[in-house]
C-alpha cells in the first residue's frame, strides 16, 4: 500500500512542477510570439496541435483569452494558406520527382492525370472519393441516422 501512496505522490509531485513550469513560461512576455509561430507552423506541416498551449496560455492570463483564440486563428489561417500554396506549386512535381506512381484507374471522369486518381507513396495511398447522394447510395441519410441513433444512446 505504501508503494501504490509513493508512485500516486511522486507523480502529483511531477505533475505539480510542470504544472508550475508550463505557468510560468506562459506568463512570458513572449509567450504570444511563441504562440502564433507554432500556430503557423502547425498549419504546414508540424504535427503537435498548439491547442494544449493555447489552453495553458490562457488559464495563466485568463483576461487575454480572445485576443490568444484570434492570434492562434490568424497564424493557423495563414500557416494553412502557405501550406496549400507549397502543397499546390511543388506537390505534385516533389511526387513526379521522387518517382512515385499514380493508384486507381479511373473508370468515368479524368482523374488526376487523365488516367488515375491517386497517387502511392511508400505504404500511404492518396485519393479522392466523391460519393452523390442518388438513389442507389442514400449515404447522407444513413449518416445522419448513424449521428442521430449514437446521439440518443448517449
Amino acid at each position: 500500500m505504501t508503494d501504490h501512496k509513493t508512485l500516486t505522490s511522486r507523480i502529483t509531485s511531477r505533475l505539480q512542477i510542470w504544472h508550475d513550469q508550463m505557468m510560468g513560461l506562459a506568463r512570458r512576455k513572449t509567450a504570444p510570439a511563441w504562440l502564433g509561430g507554432f500556430s503557423f507552423i502547425e498549419s504546414i506541416f508540424f504535427p503537435i496541435p498548439v491547442d494544449p498551449m493555447l489552453a495553458v496560455m490562457v488559464m495563466a492570463r485568463p483576461s487575454r483569452f480572445i485576443m490568444l483564440a484570434i492570434l492562434t486563428t490568424i497564424c493557423s489561417t495563414l500557416g494553412g494558406i502557405v501550406g496549400w500554396y507549397l502543397g499546390y506549386e511543388m506537390g505534385l512535381t516533389v511526387i513526379e520527382y521522387l518517382g512515385k506512381t499514380h493508384a486507381f484507374e479511373v473508370i468515368r471522369g479524368t482523374g488526376i492525370d487523365g488516367e488515375h486518381d491517386g497517387i502511392i507513396y511508400k505504404n500511404m495511398v492518396a485519393g479522392y472519393a466523391h460519393h452523390r447522394h442518388v438513389a442507389g447510395n442514400r449515404w447522407s441519410k444513413r449518416f445522419v441516422d448513424f449521428i442521430l441513433e449514437h446521439k440518443e444512446s448517449k
